[in-house]
């Protein structure tokens, strides 16, 4: 059986999750090839997810703090090293060809796409720690960049001169990126001390509401993990949150439309990966207790799959048809398909550590600790089942 597909059939992945909603959703099927087609050697362990530039390079970021540029090929295009590990997935504008990086030693960085120089460099203002461990989000319609450091600030800085536009408070150690839907409001979560766990959005007009917020228990803010970025559903007009406590994790969900909770439901565990949304409006959610789950749009759950990890740090992807792509901490990268089915396809020497990416054609890539990105190709990219 043959499907017809286009060589390209996909706009490129440019922030963690694909883009500003972070959904993780690709446009069309995947089936992954068992084994890695290729590897993409770095300096360092990999945590940030790998991007994509207009030229279809891989942009590859690792904890040494090296960014390197890597054709489809698999062949080097430039490498620039920085000052500061880092573990932020970039962010690229391919309007301006350009990439955003944010380091640990709190550095900002502007680079080309077309051969690693350096536009400009911001270090963030801070008298605490300022290292930078958030996805970053850039936003076209306002032509900035958002990042958040343990500073305990969001910082919106202007893509072309790096300078601050503005800020507003990102709670205790903020870990979890920012996103935005297509009129360019920003959601975002924040543990703030007496108040619990904020869930809040901020319009291009710089006004704030707050939609969500969980109560501070006896163990304090400081135990809120806000490590999940929020999941934008633009055809449904929701916006999916992951509120940890010090004991387990709250699944929101808010409608942009009616202004409300549609539903809510309880963890006994937290999330600190991102989660996915399928092309059904399904949440593919991945916890601390080492369980994939998918909840359904009314909030009824709808499987569980075990991993048999201890714990899941890193958000899972999905295709067109429901499956679902998990690289867990032991090594393996699991498929699980709609009804929650799943198999472990291939293990690593070391943890994957980043969100898994697809390149335009379906291509899958996994960021690992042993210093390289797996990448496996996308089977049904040459229309074959």
């Amino acid at each position: 059986m043959t499907v017809d597909m286009p060589a390209r059939f996909s706009i490129p992945w440019t922030m963690s999750g694909g883009g500003p909603t972070r959904t993780g959703a690709f446009a069309a099927r995947v089936q992954p090839s068992r084994r890695p087609i290729r590897r993409l050697a770095a300096f360092g362990a990999v945590q940030a997810g790998v991007v994509f530039d207009g030229a279809g390079s891989a942009l590859v970021a690792d904890m040494v703090g090296v960014v390197r540029a890597i054709d489809a090929r698999g062949k080097l295009v430039w490498e620039r090293r920085l000052t500061g590990g880092i573990s932020a997935t970039p962010a690229v504008d391919v309007d301006s060809n350009r990439v955003f990086v944010g380091t640990h030693r709190g550095c900002l960085c502007c680079l080309s796409c077309s051969d690693g120089s350096v536009f400009w460099s911001r270090d963030i203002p801070s008298q605490t720690d300022p290292r930078i461990v958030s996805d970053l989000l850039w936003l076209p319609s306002q032509g900035v960049v958002i990042c958040s450091s343990w500073a305990g600030k969001f910082l919106a800085l202007d893509g072309a001169s790096g300078e601050i536009k503005g800020t507003w408070d990102a709670g205790i150690s903020p870990q979890a990126g920012a996103s935005a839907n297509g009129g360019g409001t920003v959601f975002y979560e924040r543990a703030v001390r007496g108040e619990g766990l904020v869930c809040a959005s901020m319009t291009a007009e710089g006004k704030e509401t707050v939609l969500y917020r969980h109560v501070e228990d006896k163990q304090g803010a400081s135990r809120a993990v806000a490590a999940a970025a929020p999941v934008v559903d633009e055809d449904r007009g929701l916006v999916h949150f992951a509120a940890n406590d010090a004991v387990g994790c709250d699944l929101v969900c808010w409608s942009l439309v009616d202004k409300r909770v549609l539903w809510r439901q309880r963890l006994s565990r937290t999330v600190v990966a991102t989660a996915a949304l399928r092309a059904d409006g399904v949440l593919v959610v991945a916890g601390m207790d080492g369980v994939l789950r998918a909840v359904a749009s009314d909030g009824s759950q709808l499987f569980s799959y075990q991993t048999d990890a201890e714990y899941l740090l890193a958000g899972p992807v999905c295709g067109a048809d429901g499956w679902s792509f998990l690289a867990d901490p032991f090594g393996w990268l699991h498929v699980v398909d709609g009804d929650g089915k799943g198999r472990k396809l291939f293990e690593a020497p070391r943890a994957f550590l980043g969100r898994p990416a697809f390149d335009a054609v379906g291509n899958l890539y996994v960021s690992a600790a042993d210093r390289c990105v797996y990448v496996f190709g996308n089977r049904l990219r040459w229309g074959h089942i």
